[in-house]
């Protein structure tokens, strides 16, 4: 697979919720938001806005990263990467 040269945009979705605005008021430092996934369920890897990927959490040097577990279709990968 050769990739276009230039910034890609990556995203790593770990899940989604729908918050009330009043709710939203209401967040503070220790609130927690409960998203639409178990804990299990991993995280979704988006390449410039396409599903490319599916992983699951990890700690690499004290930082939060990915390790993939599942390439949807590395065609889609291919097309995504050459749309930037």
């Amino acid at each position: 697979m050769i990739l276009e040269r230039g910034v890609q945009t990556l995203r790593i979705q770990l899940g989604k919720t729908w918050v009330r605005q009043r709710d939203i008021a209401r967040i503070e430092v220790g609130s927690i938001v409960e998203l639409d996934r178990r804990s299990d369920e991993g995280m979704e890897v988006y390449l410039n806005g396409r599903l490319i990927a599916r992983g699951e959490p990890v700690v690499v040097n004290g930082n939060l990263g990915v390790r993939v577990v599942e390439v949807i279709d590395p065609e889609t990968v291919t097309a995504s990467a050459a749309t930037e």
